[in-house]
């Protein structure tokens, strides 16, 4: 029984990490979106386009890893950390 409530706790805690990362990565996208809607550079609204999308769509069912490497994605090409 011990042993189960361990087990359930962690996965609760990858789960609120995973959920604090999308949220970070969420603020960061919005914050972008308003920098490309300055600058109207194709290739970044290409970009943003696809991370919202994948964001809507895929998020749900991604890994933690999955998403930092979004996030990675971001801060590469807009120079924006994401804070999780």
């Amino acid at each position: 029984m011990i042993a189960d409530a361990e087990q359930y706790r962690q996965q609760d805690d990858e789960l609120n990490e995973k959920i604090a990362y999308k949220t970070a990565l969420e603020e960061t996208l919005f914050t972008v979106q308003s920098k490309v809607a300055e600058t109207n550079k194709a290739n970044e609204v290409n970009e943003l386009a696809n991370l919202m999308d994948w964001l809507e769509l895929d998020s749900d069912s991604a890994s933690l890893d999955e998403m930092k490497k979004r996030g990675r994605i971001v801060e590469d090409t807009w120079g924006l950390i994401i804070a999780a």
